[in-house]
C-alpha cells in the first residue's frame, strides 16, 4: 500500500508528524481522523530500503490491537447513539474480518445475553483485552459513562499504538542494519577468508597479528559454526528463562533503564504512559489507590513498577500523590511540578494528561535524535569491520609481492 506522510493536530491542539499506510490519501485521511486527529497535511512518501524493511517487520509482528481503537471507538458512537450494548457488539462482531477477534466479541454477545455484566464478559479474554480495559469498562458501567469512558479509553489506545509504531520505525532499520552487517562478516570469514588461508600456508611468512586474528577466527566458525549457533540459542532460552522469574524481570527491566540513549527513551515512554493512564483513570472517578495499582499493571517495567507500588502505600498512609513521586527518584521535575500544581487547582486528572502530551512529544524528539546517531554510527561500524578484513588479506599479499621483487 502506498506510504504517505501527514502532519496532524491532536485534541489538545499539539501537531506532530509521522507516516501511514492507506490505500489512497481518502483513506489516510479517513484513518486518521478516526483516531481523533484533524489532517493539516497528506503527502505521498517514496519508499527506500528502510519502508521496505518496515513494512515486512510489520507484516511479521501484525496484532489486532490497531482493530481495538477502532473497535472501540465504533463502540462508544453505538452506545451513545442509544444502540443496546448486547446489539451494539454484535454489530461490531458483524463488522470485524479478524477471526480470533470476531470469534471473542461473539463469545462476549453470548455472555451479555446470559446476564454478565460487560466488564466480566471481557474479562474473560485478558489475550484481548488488557485488565486496563477491563477496568475502565466497569468504571464505565458504573458510573452510566460507559460511551465517554470507551471515547477516552480508545483515545489512550491510540497514543499508545503511534508511540510503539515510532519505536519500531526508529529502530527496525538500525537492527536491519546490524543484522545485514552480521551476515556479510559471516560470509567473509566462511567463504572469502578461506581462500586466501592456502595461499598463506603455501609461503612460509610471518603474519601480521591482525590477519592470524583473522585466520584463527575464520577457521573457529567454519569447525565449530554449529556449536556458535548451539551456544546462541541456549543463551536466548536461558535469558527468556531467566526473565520470567520476578528477579530476572526485575533486573533485567532496572538494566534496560541504564542502556545510553534507549534507556532515556524507554523512560519518557514509560513516564507518558503512567501519567496517561493514571490521569485517564482518575477523571474518570477511579480512587487514586485503585488507579496506581492499575497502573503497575500496564507500567510494562518491573523496576517502575515497583516505585508505583511505594507511591501506593505512601499515598494509602495520607500522603500527597507529589510527594512520593518526587522521592521515587524517577520522574522528572517537570511531572512533580504540574502534579503539585494539579493538587493545588483541584486539577490532577487534566495535569497528569497534560505531562503525557509533553513526554509525548519527547519521545518523538529522542527517537528522531536516536536514529540520526545509530543509523551512521551502524553504517561506520560496519565499514570498520570490512575495512579490518580487508587490510587484514591485503597486507600479507603486499609482504609476499615485495618478496618476489
Amino acid at each position: 500500500m502506498p506510504l504517505f506522510f501527514y502532519k496532524v493536530r491532536d485534541k489538545d491542539g499539539e501537531m506532530f508528524s509521522s507516516t501511514i499506510e492507506a490505500q489512497d490519501d481518502m483513506a489516510a485521511a479517513v484513518r486518521l481522523r478516526s483516531l481523533g486527529y484533524s489532517v493539516i497535511s497528506l503527502q505521498t512518501k517514496q519508499r527506500g530500503l528502510k519502508e521496505w524493511w518496515n513494512d515486512v517487520y510489520q507484516i511479521l509482528t501484525q496484532s489486532h490491537k490497531t482493530e481495538i481503537v477502532f473497535l472501540t471507538r465504533q463502540l462508544a458512537a453505538l452506545i451513545k447513539a442509544g444502540i443496546p450494548i448486547v446489539s451494539a457488539v454484535k454489530s461490531l462482531e458483524e463488522q470485524t474480518k479478524n477471526r480470533k477477534l470476531k470469534k471473542t466479541l461473539g463469545k462476549v454477545a453470548r455472555d451479555l445475553e446470559g446476564g454478565d455484566s460487560f466488564s466480566e464478559s471481557l474479562r474473560k479474554h485478558p489475550d484481548i483485552f488488557t485488565d486496563l480495559f477491563v477496568s475502565m469498562v466497569r468504571v464505565g458501567e458504573t458510573g452510566g459513562i460507559l460511551d465517554d469512558v470507551l471515547e477516552r479509553t480508545a483515545d489512550m489506545y491510540a497514543r499508545e499504538y503511534e508511540f510503539k509504531i515510532r519505536i519500531r520505525t526508529a529502530m527496525t532499520y538500525p537492527v536491519f542494519l546490524a543484522l545485514a552487517a552480521i551476515g556479510i562478516v559471516g560470509f567473509l570469514l566462511v567463504n572469502t577468508v578461506p581462500k586466501f588461508t592456502v595461499i598463506f600456508e603455501a609461503y612460509d611468512t610471518d603474519l601480521p597479528l591482525s590477519t592470524q586474528f583473522l585466520l584463527g577466527a575464520s577457521l573457529f566458525f567454519r569447525r565449530f559454526w554449529f556449536g556458535a549457533i548451539a551456544a546462541v540459542i541456549l543463551a536466548v532460552l536461558w535469558i527468556k528463562r531467566y526473565i520470567k522469574t520476578a528477579h530476572g524481570r526485575l533486573r533485567v527491566d532496572t538494566w534496560i533503564l541504564k542502556i545510553p540513549l534507549f534507556g532515556s527513551l524507554q523512560l519518557k515512554g514509560i513516564v507518558a504512559r503512567v501519567t496517561r493512564t493514571l490521569g485517564v483513570l482518575l477523571h474518570t472517578g477511579v480512587p487514586i489507590t485503585e488507579a496506581l495499582m492499575t497502573v503497575e499493571k500496564v507500567a510494562g517495567n518491573q523496576f517502575i513498577a515497583k516505585k508505583m507500588e511505594g507511591i501506593r502505600f505512601a499515598i494509602s498512609e495520607g500522603a500527597p500523590l507529589s510527594e512520593p513521586l518526587i522521592t521515587s527518584g524517577i520522574f522528572p521535575q517537570a511531572v512533580t511540578q504540574m502534579v503539585v500544581m494539579g493538587e493545588k487547582s483541584g486539577s490532577l486528572d487534566q495535569m497528569l494528561q497534560e505531562a503525557a502530551t509533553f513526554y509525548d512529544r519527547e519521545v518523538e524528539y529522542a527517537l528522531k535524535n536516536m536514529a540520526t546517531i545509530l543509523e551512521p554510527a551502524l553504517l561506520l561500524v560496519m565499514g570498520g569491520v570490512v575495512a579490518f578484513i580487508a587490510l587484514s588479506i591485503l597486507m600479507p599479499i603486499f609482504n609476499l609481492i615485495k618478496l618476489f621483487h
